[in-house]
């Protein structure tokens, strides 16, 4: 509580996981930003997660504690596996960028213009 964004940030680094098993969310913030420090991600498979996740986290279902717990071992025991998942999430983060997303915006409304 009250941290602040520097904290937050440190919180990520040091941490090896990032558990984000949700059973409602509007929108996965922590699963961009654990993506955007290079930590591997578990979430659910409901709600805004997979669209936001994409390819770039284990995606569980949130009222299945064997499912949680197998995606949880897999991400420790698979050295491949979770690599590739960190990979994915530091090109996954890209698609939030404010700049692109502010583009994105500038292209529509010229399409709408014209």
């Amino acid at each position: 509580e009250n941290l602040s964004e520097e904290e937050i940030i440190q919180q990520y680094r040091d941490c090896d996981m990032v558990s984000f098993v949700s059973t409602y969310e509007g929108f996965g913030m922590p699963i961009v930003e654990a993506n955007a420090t290079g930590r591997v991600v578990i979430t659910s498979n409901i709600s805004s997660m997979p669209e936001i996740a994409a390819d770039a986290a284990h995606l569980v279902n949130p009222f299945n504690t064997e499912d949680i717990r197998n995606g949880v071992l897999k991400l420790i025991q698979d050295d491949v596996y979770r690599e590739k998942l960190i990979e994915n999430g530091l090109r996954n983060c890209k698609r939030f960028d404010a700049n692109a997303i502010a583009k994105q915006y500038l292209t529509l409304y010229k399409e709408i213009a014209e």
